[in-house]
Formats: C-alpha cells, sequence, structure tokens
C-alpha cells in the first residue's frame, strides 16, 4: 500500500529532488497526475509525467519553502519568549492567532487552461 505522500511525489525531504537530473529542487507539479516532481531545467523539456507517462495540461509552480531564520541573540530569545507567553494567554481569551500561509504560483500550461485543484 502506498501514501498519498508517494504517489504525488511528496515522500520526504529527502526525496526533494528532481526525478530526471537527480540534482535540482523539484518545483513543478504536473497535474492532472499531480506529481511534484521535476525542476525548473528540465521542466522546459519534457512533455509527459515522468513517474506515471501521463501527458499533462496544467501545471502548479512550487516555490521552495525559505530557509529557517538564525538563531535570535540571548536577549531576544528572552522578548521573544516573554510575547510568546503573552500570545498563548491571550488565546485563551478567545483571541485566534493563524501563522501566515506560504503562497504558490499557478501557471496554465501553453494552450491550457488553469483547472481548480
Amino acid at each position: 500500500m502506498y501514501s498519498l505522500g508517494e504517489v504525488y511525489g511528496l515522500e520526504d525531504e529527502s526525496g526533494s529532488d528532481c526525478v530526471i537530473c537527480l540534482t535540482e529542487e523539484k518545483a513543478f507539479m504536473l497535474l492532472p497526475c499531480r506529481h511534484l516532481c521535476v525542476c525548473k531545467a528540465c521542466f522546459r523539456h519534457i512533455d509527459k509525467c515522468p513517474v506515471c507517462r501521463s501527458a499533462f495540461d496544467n501545471y502548479l509552480q512550487v516555490d521552495p519553502a525559505p530557509p529557517p531564520p538564525p538563531p535570535l541573540p540571548p536577549a531576544a530569545a528572552a522578548a521573544a519568549s516573554t510575547a510568546a507567553s503573552a500570545v498563548s494567554k491571550g488565546a485563551h481569551q478567545g483571541q485566534l492567532h493563524v501563522a501566515p500561509l506560504q503562497p504558490i504560483r499557478v501557471l496554465p500550461a501553453a494552450g491550457g487552461t488553469v483547472l481548480p485543484v
């Protein structure tokens, strides 16, 4: 049995390399098969999904996650801890704090249209 991550090419961080060149980071999810499998350079040279060999008519360009921020100096870390404590107390009083979402760009394939996913 396969997990959904394995089926769509999202298995784990160690598998983030392009399935064609094996050197660059995956950047395109092909539609309708939804395989996240090729980098920007290799994407220009394909007309079928390299995983399942089905034709694709749309794709999603997935930007890599930003690198983690550098560690805070001790004084700033203490201030951040105090602020986090205040936020958690506010959350118990009915306030909801939501982390920002990472945007992705949706680009149509040549001659295709963007389909809702």
